[in-house]
């Protein structure tokens, strides 16, 4: 297959299943195991029962080296030779986490995938960070519920807590509490998100669709209550237009 400095022990082959243990492809890839149930039966027809994955550890720092990019190519090629159908798996306490120039996130999925690559995870962000124009931008907790559509053609996350904090020391927002709905579908995202000032001064409302491959997109911001003291804006109850990217235009209105 192309797998390069692949290394695993095998610790049970049996009539019903087998079990790999300690899996390593490479330096990006590695599991604690590897369980695969089947009937004889089955295998000599080209279907398996179904997978189990722990321990699944996958940096994608780069994405188009080491095992992540040997994958892509066996995905896009077919990899030759016969293979078994897709059968369901199993995934659990697997780790996503990469770093780039731009941020660094980690992330925890449990969760099943189906035949037809339809799929539901548990995920939960243990922390990610961004640094944007000298501010560092923390979330953590992030929670959220992802299900994926068939063909892995599209993904909804439905982020049901978290909060995301500036720690520069002069922070653009106070921290905030996070909620909403991220889908991905046909290149576009759509989003729906609710951050709410965890001192409970005020509420970011984000809604809108981005279109990746054209870099463009649209987005209503709204913005509840509006904070002002006898001098004028108070800064620390808001989200200031600095921390959007992109143009932003708009109606101030009041009464």
């Amino acid at each position: 297959r192309g797998v390069e400095k692949a290394e695993f022990s095998v610790a049970r082959v049996g009539l019903d299943g087998m079990r790999i243990e300690n899996i390593h492809l490479g330096p990006d890839v590695k599991a604690a195991s590897l369980e695969v149930f089947y009937t004889l039966a089955g295998l000599s027809g080209g279907t398996v029962e179904g997978v189990e994955v722990s321990g699944l550890d996958i940096d994608v720092s780069e994405p188009t080296s080491g095992f992540l990019a040997t994958f892509g190519k066996i995905a896009t090629t077919g990899g030759g030779g016969a293979t078994a159908a897709m059968p369901p798996i199993r995934v659990i306490g697997a780790r996503i986490h990469g770093a780039v120039e731009a941020g660094w996130f980690s992330a925890r999925l449990d969760g099943n995938v189906k035949p037809d690559l339809s799929a539901t995870f548990a995920v939960a962000a243990g922390q990610a960070g961004a640094r944007i124009a000298g501010h560092d931008l923390r979330a953590r907790e992030i929670n959220a519920a992802v299900t994926l559509d068939p063909g892995a053609a599209g993904a909804v996350a439905r982020i049901g807590g978290g909060s995301i904090a500036d720690t520069a020391a002069g922070p653009w927002f106070v921290p905030l509490a996070v909620a909403g709905t991220v889908a991905w579908r046909a290149a576009a995202l759509e989003f729906d998100i609710v951050a709410s000032a965890t001192n409970g001064h005020g509420r970011l409302k984000l809604s809108g669709a981005h279109d990746l491959p054209q870099n463009r997109g649209t987005a209503a911001v709204e913005l509840e209550p509006l904070n002002f003291e006898a001098d004028g804006l108070q800064p620390s109850g808001l989200v200031p237009a600095a921390a959007v990217a992109g143009v932003v235009s708009g109606t101030l209105g009041g009464g």
